[in-house]
């Protein structure tokens, strides 16, 4: 994880972001992560089919509710099973078992692993991947710029980054993005056509604004998203940087722009 051109704040943002949650902190807020699971966030299904169900159900990050089910090995629900037997609905599900401990596992697989490097690799990597779906058939920088929102918002989803009327999201987001085209000034020459062209590419982008109102995208875009990943795409489609980074995002990933020949030699085409 590349911490350059971090700050105190950043970090400190970062930290909370880990969806971990040590049980101590649950004690304030009513917020919950792996580790401070409790009984009542968890429901077991054993289906006829032989499969393994886990239903999750709890406030997370932001006293946002997180609610989903997976299948997973008969091995993981065995031992979930365990662990909530014999306790009540308000009892921790990993009552002997804390952040420190976790990462410190983590570690031992690989150094300086952490919980909150693992959610930013996964995050990353899914952003990377839809990016390359969606960008497929992109012509346009509208259509492009579409393909770049869709997988931001699929790593908004991933993380369960939903929105509030209230979001602590900054003024100067996404959608006050610097935007050249704004700036244009009227000369009396364009036609109606351009004119009905330009308005068309309006709504294609509303269209997408409007499809991510309920997902924070910019909190995924400024601390699980690889720069490096949005810098290549830029590159690759001749999109200025501006377009996707604000200059809140531009300032903080300043050492991906200023070296960005360098970038280039280091990624996959």
């Amino acid at each position: 994880e590349n911490t350059s051109g971090g700050d105190t704040a950043d970090k400190n943002k970062a930290d909370e972001d880990t969806a971990v949650e040590n049980k101590a902190a649950t004690d304030k807020v009513e917020t919950f992560g792996c580790c401070s699971l409790l009984v009542k966030h968890i429901t077991l299904y054993e289906r006829k089919d032989k499969k393994y169900v886990v239903e999750l159900d709890f406030p997370g990050k932001g006293s946002i509710r997180y609610h989903n089910d997976f299948g997973v090995e008969e091995l993981v629900f065995t031992n979930l099973k365990a662990f909530k037997d014999g306790k009540k609905e308000d009892d921790y599900l990993f009552d002997q078992f804390e952040t420190y401990q976790m990462n410190a596992y983590l570690k031992n697989r690989m150094p300086n692993l952490t919980a909150k490097v693992f959610r930013t690799y996964k995050a990353s990597l899914t952003f990377h991947e839809w990016l390359e779906h969606y960008s497929k058939n992109a012509t346009s920088i509208t259509d492009k710029l579409k393909a770049y929102k869709r997988a931001n918002r699929e790593v908004a989803i991933l993380l369960n980054h939903v929105s509030r009327k209230k979001s602590a999201v900054p003024k100067n987001s996404d959608k006050q993005m610097d935007d050249p085209s704004k700036q244009k000034q009227e000369d009396g020459t364009e036609t109606n056509m351009e004119k009905i062209n330009d308005d068309f590419k309006k709504l294609k982008v509303k269209e997408t604004d409007e499809e991510n109102k309920t997902f924070n995208l910019y909190t995924s875009k400024k601390y699980y998203l690889d720069p490096i990943i949005t810098a290549a795409w830029c590159d690759r489609y001749d999109i200025p940087i501006e377009r996707v980074y604000n200059k809140t995002l531009r300032n903080k990933f300043f050492w991906v722009i200023k070296d960005d020949d360098e970038v280039k030699e280091t990624l996959p085409q």
